[in-house]
């Protein structure tokens, strides 16, 4: 008879194997626009990225590939290490245990940023900006949250302080808004 086994035959077809990664962000995702442009800055111009990319608080990315070759870029050293070209991204992927974030990393390191190369140390800050600004945006929405549920009556001094914050981050906001407008596209 025939062994099926010995074949290669089998009852059912094997199962996919499961995904363990880090999901991928889509890329024509207008939300996500400042954070792929910061990190393929970061990648590609780390010296144009600088400090101000390496000051960026994590929860400026809310992808999870993206916070991931954040943190990977900070391990290898930040943009302001001086690294660039095919070792620094190199030096950031292997940073990453994720096979998908690696290639992601590959992906961002060629991806063409939309701005010629006079016009990079202009676009590059204005993404940079962009990026703070939503991170702003949504301390200023928390604030917000907060001042509304406080009584001004109850907690004078606790209710002045919270409102001087959100004054004061209403002000860099817009600050940021005026240094990415016209840096950038698709600034709303």
């Amino acid at each position: 008879g025939y062994d099926d086994e010995a074949r290669g035959y089998r009852d059912e077809p094997p199962a996919p194997p499961e995904p363990t990664g880090v999901p991928l962000p889509n890329p024509a995702d207008p939300a996500l626009w400042p954070q792929r442009e910061a990190i393929k800055a970061a990648l590609q111009y780390p010296g144009l990225a600088g400090p101000l990319f390496d000051s960026l608080p994590g929860e400026c990315y809310t992808h999870p590939a993206y916070a991931g070759i954040a943190d990977a870029l900070t391990a290898a050293g930040g943009c302001a290490a001086g690294k660039s070209g095919a070792n620094w991204v190199s030096e950031v992927s292997e940073g990453l245990a994720d096979d998908g974030l690696r290639r992601l990393v590959g992906i961002l390191a060629v991806e063409t940023l939309r701005a010629s190369e006079e016009a990079l140390p202009r676009y590059v800050s204005g993404v940079l900006a962009r990026l703070q600004e939503v991170w702003v945006s949504g301390q200023i929405a928390d604030l917000k949250s907060k001042v509304q549920r406080m009584s001004p009556a109850q907690d004078p001094e606790g209710y002045s302080a919270l409102f001087g914050d959100l004054v004061a981050l209403e002000e860099y906001r817009r600050g940021l808004l005026e240094q990415a407008v016209g840096a950038t596209p698709d600034i709303a």
